[in-house]
């Protein structure tokens, strides 16, 4: 493993967003990780309250428990690995088990307790991340990038962590029946809030998949045989091949929506060149056998005539396409066919507008200017502070992903000043 900070005298417990390595069965990982941020968990909440109190109210509701109950039986029946994970986060923070689940279900909940309580919505307690993605040739030189804003409620400023995970395999009876099945062995890095399953933000596994998240904001969210949006991003840090993660992506129901970009740093046997992907997912419309789904490819001009690359993904009956990059502000683009989307955040409409100002973006300082930019900032600036803006949202940590180099870069301050300077470092090929 190789990680790399630009302080010398690095301490993981010293950093506004710490670095831990952990090794275990899917439980010992997660006791040990909530051991680690037990205060984190018990400050975010402390913080949040406004928000999540409402949420814990609500899921002793006739309404609430439903939604609480069928995503809690889910994970029980298809993953009960993952109910491990909540389970160990639970026991080693010493935090109860219902706020662990109530934070992991928080977008969903939010969503439902709106609809419950009448309430007209807004942008607080919405994350409103922002992504670059850039695939083109310079001389013939493949220029491959993703930058990417994490930004969330002010309440995480403090709260959130960076996660290298080595998960050894267990088996599991299922839900009480005598089908047994065998979790994955996993090893990752992601980002993760206080309370949450890793998933948030940026992640890479070690079969050489690398993702970055953006929320996308349905009015009603689904209940029955679903995942909650935290749960189903936790499900993808196990991809192995493509086809597992458009198996994934249609057929495991989402109880909500959101936006997966994805890239690979090891290429794949069949196709040699390395290239950008960025799924729009929904929730089903009616047959609730399927998520709404669209693949967005971002090619350079050398790949676009290879048909090979489209036709691995042939099940993914809608598709776009982008010409050496792209930008993505949580707002669905290309599917059209969510008709319940909750009209696009202000903040998106504003950060596309910012970008489309920009115009082209080539390299990977124009990225990181373009995410570091604060012209709006008596309204939505793509780089938030908590001093600026109209909601409560402050951008955590922006991270850059080399996919030449294999190098994941974190900055904990606006990436677009020239005195800005990685505060973190780790060179994927150790995964």
């Amino acid at each position: 493993m190789s990680v790399e900070t630009n302080n010398n005298n690095y301490n993981h417990q010293d950093q506004r967003i710490p670095f831990y390595s952990i090794e275990g069965t899917h439980y010992e990982c997660s006791f040990k990780l909530g051991q680690l941020i037990a205060q984190r968990i018990r400050e975010r909440i402390k913080k949040e309250s406004n928000d999540l109190q409402p949420l814990f109210n609500f899921i002793k509701t006739d309404v609430g428990s439903k939604y609480f109950n069928s995503y809690t039986a889910t994970i029980q029946d298809e993953y009960p690995w993952y109910y491990d994970e909540l389970k160990g986060l639970s026991d080693g923070s010493e935090v109860s088990l219902k706020q662990i689940l109530v934070l992991n279900y928080k977008n969903e909940l939010k969503a439902a307790n709106d609809i419950y309580e009448e309430q007209e919505k807004d942008e607080r307690g919405r994350s409103s991340c922002s992504t670059v993605l850039i695939n083109r040739l310079d001389n013939y030189e493949q220029l491959l990038f993703i930058a990417h804003n994490e930004d969330e409620a002010d309440s995480n400023w403090n709260t959130s962590y960076i996660l290298q995970a080595t998960v050894r395999s267990s088996v599991y009876r299922i839900n009480g029946k005598e089908e047994l099945r065998e979790s994955p062995n996993e090893r990752f890095i992601a980002l993760g809030y206080a309370g949450q399953l890793a998933g948030n933000g940026f992640g890479a596994n070690h079969h050489g998949f690398v993702f970055t998240y953006n929320g996308l904001y349905p009015k009603i969210p689904r209940i029955k045989n679903c995942l909650s949006r935290q749960l189903l991003n936790r499900l993808v840090l196990t991809v192995e091949n493509e086809q597992q993660l458009d198996q994934i992506l249609k057929t495991q129901l989402t109880a909500y929506g959101f936006n997966l970009n994805v890239g690979r740093f090891r290429c794949s046997d069949d196709i040699p060149e390395k290239y950008l992907l960025s799924y729009e997912i929904g929730p089903s419309n009616e047959n609730e056998k399927t998520n709404q789904c669209n693949i967005n490819y971002i090619l350079n001009e050398k790949q676009v005539e290879d048909t090979r690359i489209i036709m691995k993904h042939k099940d993914i009956l809608s598709s776009s396409f982008s010409l050496n990059y792209y930008c993505h502000f949580n707002h669905y683009i290309h599917l059209q066919t969510v008709p319940e989307e909750d009209k696009p955040l202000s903040s998106s409409k504003m950060r596309a507008k910012r970008a489309s100002e920009f115009g082209d973006i080539k390299i990977s300082n124009q990225a990181l200017q373009l995410l570091g930019d604060e012209k709006y900032k008596s309204e939505h600036p793509i780089y938030r502070r908590a001093s600026t803006g109209q909601t409560n949202t402050v951008t955590l940590c922006t991270a850059l992903i080399d996919f030449t180099t294999s190098m994941l870069y974190v900055y904990d301050d606006n990436p677009g000043l020239k005195t800005s300077s990685p505060f973190f470092e780790f060179d994927l090929n150790s995964l």
